[in-house]
């Protein structure tokens, strides 16, 4: 199969897609089976992401205690809103993860995600511009993002068997 003109090579079974209206290089990976939680997915069975990516971000905290706990808070009750807006813009699944004030999040997609629909969605939805208004108090992005830029998309290294 014939890769768009925007995608290159980098081995390792993954592709650098370029985004320069995003500010964003991020790196895709093939098809490839992924089990769920517990290595299984609702209905017990396991799946072939068939047109799915897998992207990893990271961002940033405020490098303040009290800030992160609040932080964190918000995300133990993350509105009703966020998470369906999450959903109409094509993410399967989110998880976030920190270690002291660096986050790093994985986000799983399904056919026809792309971060411009995403923007799209968020903007549309009041609630939602409010929840990253309010997350945006907590952020800082990474040193070497783009001006503009929250979360920066990390590029693969290694994939071992």
């Amino acid at each position: 199969m014939m890769q768009p003109p925007e995608q290159r090579a980098l081995g390792l079974g993954a592709a650098r897609v370029e985004l320069p209206h995003l500010g964003v290089e991020q790196v895709v990976e093939e098809e490839r089976t992924v089990p769920g939680p517990g290595g299984r997915l609702r209905g017990g069975r396991d799946w072939v992401m068939s047109g799915c990516m897998r992207y990893c971000l990271a961002l940033d905290l405020k490098d303040d205690p009290d800030a992160i706990a609040a932080y964190e808070a918000h995300h133990r009750a993350v509105w009703p809103e966020v998470v369906r807006s999450l959903g109409e813009a094509g993410v399967l699944g989110l998880e976030l993860y920190r270690t002291g004030d660096r986050l790093f999040m994985i986000l799983e997609t399904g056919d026809g995600f792309s971060f411009e629909r995403k923007e799209a969605v968020d903007a549309a939805n009041p609630r939602v511009r409010e929840w990253e208004a309010l997350m945006a108090t907590f952020q800082r992005p990474l040193p070497w993002a783009r001006p503009g830029s929250k979360w920066t998309v990390m590029e693969r290294i290694c994939v071992l068997p």
